[in-house]
């Protein structure tokens, strides 16, 4: 990467990172290596764990030992798939979307996929087959799209984070659902002070990545 005259976007497999350092001052640092990918698998593994314990609680169902093989499996090689993947192009793409329509698709995509889990067999009587290839479909146009718009290229830190924050509001709207689904109308207002919180803590992270990038831009 070059500090004079643009900066490029990290992609995935690169050695360093950039971050800021004060607001307007740029420094290379070393990411965490493998302690961060252990980090990372530990703290994965541990909200799996408390996501599952809940869930039992609410609705006491346990998967074949067949079901949690298959998963784990799966899981296991999306994760190396990840990590073995090519570093993408340095380059920025030369027509890349615009942080609205990345944030739309995001949140559009995502909503279809929650709505057709909870919805598709039970409100619009779907098969379980049908179900699944809804969802499969979903996820593979979403996909088709990113890797149409990023093959000449990586799109640069605002729109990475246009994609994620449309990702993250699907489940800032579907919260309410399930919660209103478990518990009533009892939690409906701490459940909006805690989003309202992250929403908050969003717009902050936005905020930053604006300033960060307009900075990258002036080096």
């Amino acid at each position: 990467m070059e500090r004079a005259g643009r900066v490029e976007a990290p992609g995935v497999g690169n050695d360093d990172r950039l971050v800021g350092d004060r607001g307007d001052q740029w420094q290379w640092v070393r990411p965490l290596g493998t302690l961060g990918r252990v980090l990372y698998a530990l703290a994965f593994l541990a909200g799996c764990t408390l996501i599952a314990v809940f869930s039992y609680k609410q609705t006491p169902f346990m998967a074949t030992p067949m079901q949690f093989g298959v998963v784990g499996a799966l899981i296991i090689g999306l994760c190396v798939t990840a990590f073995k993947l090519p570093k993408p192009k340095a380059m920025p793409a030369k027509a890349a979307p615009h942080g609205s329509v990345l944030f739309l698709v995001s949140f559009l995509a995502g909503s279809a996929f929650m709505l057709a889990g909870r919805r598709a067999e039970s409100e619009w009587h779907m098969s379980w087959p049908g179900v699944v290839a809804l969802a499969l479909g979903i996820e593979a146009l979403f996909a088709v799209f990113v890797v149409a718009k990023t093959r000449d290229g990586t799109w640069d830190e605002p729109r990475r984070f246009a994609l994620m924050a449309g990702a993250f509001l699907v489940y800032a709207w579907i919260g309410f659902l399930t919660d209103i689904s478990l518990h009533g109308t009892a939690d409906l207002v701490g459940h909006s002070i805690i989003a309202a919180i992250l929403c908050a803590a969003l717009v902050v992270i936005g905020v930053r990545v604006e300033k960060r990038s307009v900075a990258a831009k002036n080096c």
